[in-house]
């Protein structure tokens, strides 16, 4: 045939010489079966073989998971709420003598509560501090509409809206929590907004007024209760704030900024007489 012992016939194929004759042989070549071939009484192929081998009986994710977090993971201790007195199942807190008496409903509650886990760090608008009486806008007192977030407060017609707009809307965030000029809010503005101590203004990093003189805290929010928020670095944004801030009389400050007034006075004047 041209090809020698052992040459190449074609792709796929070998040839070989065999008493006298030649005999090609498939090599890697892909067998077809047709629906013809198929038998309907042979065992169906089991997907878990492969190239002879069972893969059936190996480990699974799960079993591989429990192994790793044997003595690793802390397994949660379960407690009964009932225990067997004398053959009968009571509730464990009902299990008392008659010498100690049964517990008050005070140490009961006080058990529950110290088992409460304390929440989280985020400060609530009316509980953990008190809003401002003074409008941050025109800094008059009257009724005045209480921001959900801060302890700001405005009066509806200085922000160009009436209380029937405000109707019905349970959070209300003021305008010190989102940007003045491109109204991105803190999450949007990378996480930080500079809030103005004296208008309503609030800058993201990108649009921070070159005039802007930074406070960094505020001590009028802080004497009514709030704790510096991690997402506000306050400033003066104009030198018209910066004048105001001086001129503001202790008598436009709320009852808590008064205190905080009088707390700063006897520290100057301490540091007065020492000096």
């Amino acid at each position: 045939d041209g090809t020698g012992n052992g040459g190449a016939v074609g792709n796929g194929k070998a040839a070989k010489k065999a008493h006298g004759a030649t005999v090609v042989v498939m090599q890697d070549a892909e067998v077809k079966h047709s629906a013809a071939e198929f038998d309907a009484e042979a065992a169906p192929l089991s997907s878990f073989m492969l190239n002879g081998q069972d893969y059936s009986k190996e480990r699974s994710l799960r079993d591989i998971a429990a192994e790793f977090w044997v003595g690793t993971k802390p397994s949660r201790a379960r407690k009964q709420r009932l225990v067997t007195v004398d053959g009968h199942q009571v509730l464990r807190e009902n299990n008392y003598d008659l010498a100690s008496g049964e517990p008050s409903v005070y140490d009961k509650e006080a058990i529950r509560s110290e088992a409460i886990k304390p929440r989280s760090g985020r400060q609530i608008a009316g509980t953990d501090y008190e809003h401002s009486s003074t409008c941050q806008i025109c800094w008059d007192g009257g009724d005045l509409v209480c921001c959900s977030e801060c302890p700001a407060a405005y009066h509806p017609e200085c922000m160009g809206v009436s209380l029937q707009d405000l109707h019905g809307i349970k959070r209300w965030g003021c305008p010190h929590h989102s940007c003045t000029v491109c109204h991105r809010k803190t999450a949007a503005a990378g996480g930080l907004l500079f809030r103005c101590e004296m208008c309503p203004s609030a800058f993201c990093e990108d649009h921070l007024p070159g005039t802007a003189d930074l406070t960094v805290h505020c001590a009028r929010f802080q004497a009514l209760g709030q704790a510096q928020p991690k997402q506000a670095c306050f400033i003066h944004c104009s030198p018209q704030c910066k004048e105001l801030s001086a001129q503001i009389p202790p008598a436009l400050l709320g009852p808590s900024d008064h205190a905080a007034v009088a707390v700063a006075d006897k520290a100057s004047a301490a540091a007065a007489r020492s000096a």
